[in-house]
């Protein structure tokens, strides 16, 4: 057993040893597997990171790619556009290089400032400006130099007596005259400083301000021309000494007892009579004190003149301004919307706008409208052709003959021209007119007739004459329409769908430019018109003051003498009366033929001013001025109730 037992020990010890064999060899696997259990579990962590960091670089990359997506679909969108505008650019650089294939040899031509149509307009404008203010002047000198006579006329007679009282203690007439002469001289050099101030100042900003509202030419400058001015102010001293000599070279001429004696009152009497012989008496009173005071009639007369003169030119100038518009674009001119076309991009264009328009119901017709130029007078201007058939005309554009008004068609051979043009240029009927095409080369065309028009260098022909002019048939660009009320946006709205429409124009839009050239001259005529006014206002109430205290002595008598003061006032006033009207006779006739003048000095080569006189001009002129003559003579005449015993020296 013993044996046994240690049999089974020594087999226990060997299992033991096994065992702990064993448990070594499990513990150092168990080790080895912790050591790769920790390697695993750094490379699980650095795996994790790595996996962090490549969702991150993912999503950019993602990002990245949905930007690129983006910026590849813009670039294809921008090629596709550029390659649509290359293919345009191609087809214009064909169409161009066609047109220049088919254009003959040009030449160049050189223009000055004048080949500017702002420039030319606005030196246009100021010539004229320049002219109207000449002819406003020549007045403004014969009412200055009545001005100057009539208040030292004045003057003179108030102070006859104290001239006389002069003249007894042995002052020279010449030395009394200088006295006066000083008085005219230093007045006239106040109101010269006072003209270059107001000029200076407020007048020039006013003009200048006018101008810029109607011309686009950037900042104005005042400007002072000192030649110009010593010339005006030169002018003004020698119609003073004029002036005063004329006023007091008749009284320096009589006698110190005379001067101081005084006027001589007339020693009327009442008789008692029939109606008809007072009035013969009045009659007689009157002639004779206009043969008496011959000098003061005749300024007054003038003066009344002047004044009328002024008004009716007035009148006449705002009729023949203001009038234009209406007859160009109301009787001559009478469609209202330009069509513009252009063939090249759609030869069918025309027949499509055509048929919009008669499905709209709106008249028109179809013609080739075209900007050239011309040259004569050593200069080229623009001119207007319009080129249609013979009888199309009819109802949109009025041609009539300027003398006898009769209706105009066109010539087969030649061109229609205005009047302006006929006028200006200097060129008959059957003369050439040099004009020139695209490429500046030189044709002609016959004058065949003149038509009447307003504004514009418009020439009227039709297709066969352009073709016998400029060797080629005019191509249709143009329908003249009358819109009959629909709005020129719905017009437009209709025919944008159309390939080869341009553009719908205002066929009146012209009216803007002809209210740029007459608003400046509108405002110097009324100007003028109004310094004028006041100048030969001062004048009459002047004259009708001195004539009332040169009476006072008779006035006195007569009233001494048992005439009432409404029959002194009826004695003076037959005078007045009589006056005015021979003024305004006359100043409607210098009206007239001024008015006239003015009118054409005006007028330009593109404008044509109504010249026709109007009735109502000559009307209310004579209105104003017998309103006027009445209202200034009437506050004068009332002096004549207030007359004393004492003033019957006068």
């Amino acid at each position: 057993m013993l044996g046994v037992g240690k049999n089974l020990l020594d087999y226990s010890g060997q299992q033991l040893n096994q065992a702990e064999a064993q448990y070594g060899s499990v513990k150092g696997e168990e080790d080895e597997l912790g050591r790769l259990l920790n390697l695993i579990g750094e490379a699980l962590e650095f795996a994790r990171i790595n996996y962090y960091y490549a969702g991150e670089e993912y999503l950019d990359l993602e990002t990245r790619y949905n930007n690129g997506k983006k910026q590849l679909e813009e670039g294809e969108r921008q090629l596709a556009e550029g390659q649509r505008q290359y293919d345009e650019a191609e087809k214009e650089l064909n169409e161009a290089k066609k047109q220049l294939a088919g254009i003959a040899d040009c030449r160049w031509v050189v223009l000055d400032n004048n080949g500017n149509a702002g420039y030319s307009y606005a030196a246009d404008n100021s010539d004229k400006l320049s002219s109207l203010s000449m002819s406003f002047s020549s007045i403004f000198l014969v009412v200055g130099a009545l001005v100057i006579y009539a208040t030292v006329s004045r003057m003179v007679e108030q102070q006859r007596r104290l001239i006389g009282v002069n003249k007894a203690l042995g002052i020279f007439s010449g030395e009394i005259f200088a006295k006066y002469l000083l008085f005219a001289g230093s007045a006239v050099l106040l109101g010269v400083g006072m003209g270059i101030l107001l000029a200076w100042l407020p007048m020039q900003r006013v003009l200048l301000a006018s101008y810029e509202a109607h011309m686009n030419y950037g900042e104005g400058s005042r400007c002072f021309l000192p030649l110009e001015t010593g010339l005006v102010a030169g002018g003004a001293f020698a119609i003073s000494l004029t002036a005063v000599y004329l006023g007091c070279s008749q009284l320096l001429r009589q006698s110190a007892l005379s001067l101081i004696q005084g006027a001589q009152a007339g020693t009327l009497r009442r008789k008692k009579s029939r109606g008809s012989s007072k009035r013969r008496l009045y009659y007689r009173l009157i002639l004779r004190n206009m043969r008496t005071d011959l000098n003061r009639v005749l300024v007054t007369i003038v003066s009344i003149a002047g004044g009328c003169v002024l008004m009716v030119v007035g009148f006449w100038l705002r009729y023949g301004i203001s009038g234009v518009p209406d007859r160009q674009f109301g009787e001559i001119q009478t469609y209202d919307a330009e069509v513009f076309f252009d063939t090249a991009e759609n030869a069918d264009v025309a027949s499509e706008i055509d048929r919009i328009l008669t499905e709209n119901g709106l008249d028109h017709i179809c013609l080739r409208k075209e900007n050239t130029v011309f040259e004569l007078d050593g200069s080229l201007n623009a001119l207007t052709m319009i080129i249609t058939e013979k009888d199309s005309l009819e109802g949109y554009f009025a041609l009539t003959e300027i003398d006898r008004g009769e209706p105009l068609t066109l010539p087969e051979s030649g061109a229609l021209a205005p009047r302006r043009f006929w006028e200006y240029y200097d060129v008959d009927v059957g003369g050439d007119v040099p004009v020139y095409d695209t490429g500046m080369n030189r044709h002609t065309l016959t004058l065949a007739g003149v038509f009447e028009n307003y504004y514009g260098q418009l020439f009227f022909m039709t297709p066969q004459a352009y073709e016998e002019a400029f060797g080629s048939a005019p191509e249709p660009n143009c329908f003249f329409v009358r819109t009959e009320g629909v709005p020129f946006s719905v017009l437009q709205e209709r025919l944008d769908g159309v390939k080869g429409f341009q553009r719908v124009a205002d066929a009146a839009a012209e009216r803007d430019v002809i209210g740029q050239f007459t608003g400046s001259l509108n405002f110097v005529v009324y100007l003028m018109l109004f310094l004028a006014g006041v100048m030969a206002c001062f004048i009459v109430a002047n004259f009708t003051v001195t004539f009332i205290q040169r009476k006072t002595g008779e006035l006195t008598v007569m009233r001494i003498n048992g005439f009432t003061s409404g029959e002194c006032i009826r004695y003076l006033a037959g005078d007045l009366i009589l006056t005015t009207v021979l003024g305004t006779v006359v100043g409607l006739v210098l009206g007239g033929v001024l008015g006239a003048r003015i009118l054409g000095i005006i007028e330009t080569p593109y404008i044509q001013m109504l010249r026709e006189p109007r009735l109502e001009s000559f009307l209310y002129s004579a209105l104003v001025t017998f309103l006027f003559s009445a209202l200034t003579n009437g506050f004068a005449l009332r002096r004549i109730r207030r007359l004393k015993l004492t003033d019957v020296n006068g």
